[in-house]
């Protein structure tokens, strides 16, 4: 449609109000309010169809009358500050719910559902509590169904039957890194499961349950090829008085194990950090080189 047919469509279905507003003219064929560089979208695709309005490099989704969705391109956000998790059970040390004023010793137990990741802290995590401390005792259940948001790694044990309930850990031997980052994702590593891990902890190596993994990017110390660490979430499992903590170590810190896959080695790998930041264009020679930048299948023979 030409420039100006354009124009003539646009002053039979539509009217301009005081103020730049824009109002429906025609039957079925609204449009959304223009705003702050927004895209403006017909409704009406289909009569009775809907439109979303989108700011300019925003989101959204576009519904039609059918009731199907399109949505619109955009970049994929990694999370920031706080992911779902694999949730799992758990007992949660009761002194971290008072301000660590009281009730050291005692134990509420817990569902965790969501993780947080702070530049400079440990790993913490939403729990909600379940109530399950007062079953079979004449106490009240006043916890169930209560959460708790940055519940730190320190405080939570496995929900494992225990003769002795394990000693809690300092911030330092549970995660030997703070978080480095707002910005992370959450995912299980599956060839790297079911088998135990093992865990090195204050100079003892332990077997460990893996959980999932946390990783981060958009800092500094994130995306420094020598500084940056994961944090492989575990639950220890015969690591004497620490058995059920749940920690969080780097790839330093840990070797998976499975049998039928490969030998687990013994002694320190022959490693050491890259220092490198490895890309395309960091060959010169390449770079100024035409005939192997443009090297691909529509390129002629000599």
């Amino acid at each position: 449609m030409g420039t100006a047919k354009k124009k003539a469509w646009l002053k039979v279905c539509f009217k301009k109000k005081a103020g730049g507003k824009v109002a429906k003219k025609k039957s079925g064929g609204a449009v959304t309010k223009k705003m702050g560089g927004g895209k403006m979208m017909k409704k009406g695709y289909a009569k009775g169809g809907k439109v979303t309005k989108m700011s300019k490099g925003g989101r959204g989704t576009i519904a039609r009358g059918s009731g199907a969705a399109r949505p619109q391109r955009q970049k994929r956000l990694m999370p920031y500050l706080q992911s779902n998790i694999p949730h799992f059970k758990c007992w949660v040390r009761r002194e971290y719910t008072v301000n660590h004023e009281r009730y050291h010793g005692e134990f509420l137990h817990a569902m965790v559902i969501a993780v947080t990741t702070m530049p400079n802290r440990c790993l913490s995590f939403q729990v909600i509590f379940t109530g399950c401390e007062a079953d079979d005792t004449d106490d009240e259940n006043v916890h169930g169904g209560a959460m708790w948001a940055r519940m730190p790694i320190t405080a939570l044990v496995a929900d494992e039957p225990f003769e002795e309930w394990p000693e809690g850990m300092a911030v330092h031997e549970a995660q030997p890194w703070d978080c480095p980052s707002h910005t992370h994702a959450v995912y299980t590593l599956d060839r790297a499961s079911p088998c135990p891990w093992m865990a090195k902890i204050a100079g003892g190596f332990f077997p460990a349950k893996y959980l999932f993994t946390v990783d981060y990017t958009d800092t500094d110390v994130a995306d420094d090829p020598a500084q940056h660490k994961q944090a492989h979430v575990l639950q220890l499992l015969d690591a004497g008085k620490w058995t059920g903590n749940i920690v969080a170590l780097p790839n330093n810190r840990v070797r998976v194990t499975h049998p039928a896959w490969f030998e687990t080695g013994e002694g320190a790998p022959d490693f050491k950090p890259s220092q490198h930041i490895h890309y395309s264009k960091s060959d010169l020679d390449y770079t100024l080189d035409v005939t192997q930048i443009f090297d691909n299948l529509y390129s002629e023979a000599e």
